[in-house]
């Protein structure tokens, strides 16, 4: 399954680039995440810890994933490590355009639910969608007013 989601940020590309790569900054960027974790860093390499806020539930989701950083091509590629589950696996791609003095940040997510989750693929893809959506916008606020979602 494949989704694909985009917004458009006044703001010129190096600087929304610099600011959403910046995942130790991520808990202040996003509004999903109580934490980040850098594991490894190697060049262009990132290996990072993501930890949600509870939900409604009190449950914290918390994974590893892995991020290539290519500046030169304004892209990134990145895939969920572990655990893998309940995904058969997740793989990302942002990419950013200069448009019109601001930048165009799009986000491209293919994944499997693995067939033991009883999630399907579809109700998964509506759900981000709907997140995707969400976090995009608290992103576009954030650095567009120049401050960041400080908890």
């Amino acid at each position: 399954m494949k989704i694909q989601n985009s917004i458009i940020i006044e703001k010129p590309i190096e600087e929304v680039f610099n600011i959403t790569n910046d995942i130790e900054q991520w808990p202040n960027l996003f509004t999903e995440y109580a934490k980040s974790e850098i594991l490894e860093r190697n060049g262009s390499y990132i290996k990072f810890k993501l930890t949600t806020y509870p939900d409604d539930k009190g449950i914290q989701n918390s994974w590893i994933s892995e991020r290539f950083i290519d500046k030169k091509n304004w892209t990134i590629t990145a895939k969920r490590l572990e655990p893998i589950y309940p995904f058969q696996y997740m793989d990302i791609e942002w990419t950013y355009k200069t448009v019109n003095g601001g930048t165009e940040m799009i986000w491209q997510q293919n994944f499997s639910m693995d067939c033991e989750s009883g999630f399907i693929d579809e109700e998964v893809a509506a759900n981000m969608n709907c997140n995707t959506k969400i976090q995009m916008m608290a992103i576009k606020e954030n650095i567009e007013k120049g401050e960041r979602n400080e908890k």
